[in-house]
């Protein structure tokens, strides 16, 4: 007997590069519509938790030695062709959050559905991120990349030419 489709809820990560927010996906670099972010935790038990459940576990290299990440996405459009529902995030009392003021290291909960598919030459387990639970906000702040520049203020006077 098939232990899917099932819905799993994974506690205690770290969130990174999150694309959440919105009714609408965002494009990806590839052209495809999707929501994404990922997960992080320095804990190898946790880690371990998250290969249990089928899921890419990448190890950090370097500074990041000790960091074990997880990609997560959910299409914007299903393989039926309708659209997909926006993945729901709410905050610790269930209420509704704007998704897109997820910074990285804020602390989240995340619940996924996975379910067998089949396709012409190959077969497996999806993964789908279904909602986000923040548990810790670090609101993310979009910034230009530029620094400040003091300028003098102009002057009343006409430019001569």
């Amino acid at each position: 007997m098939s232990n899917y489709p099932r819905s799993i809820i994974v506690e205690d990560l770290s969130a990174k590069w999150c694309k959440v927010g919105g009714d609408d996906a965002p494009v990806n670099s590839f052209g495809a519509k999707q929501w994404e972010m990922q997960i992080q935790t320095t804990d190898s038990a946790k880690a371990e938790e998250l290969r249990g459940y089928g899921l890419n576990v990448k190890e950090g290299k370097g500074d990041d030695a000790d960091v074990f990440s997880v990609n997560l996405k959910r299409k914007g459009i299903k393989a039926d062709g309708s659209v997909n529902t926006p993945v729901k995030v709410v905050d610790t009392k269930l209420q509704p959050i704007d998704g897109s003021k997820i910074g990285n290291g804020s602390k989240v909960n995340v619940n996924l559905w996975q379910y067998e598919y089949e396709a012409p030459g190959r077969k497996g387990v999806a993964t789908s991120l279904t909602a986000v639970q923040v548990v810790e906000l670090v609101e993310y702040t979009p910034t230009v990349g530029f620094k400040a520049i003091e300028t003098a203020e102009p002057s009343g006077e006409q430019m001569p030419f």
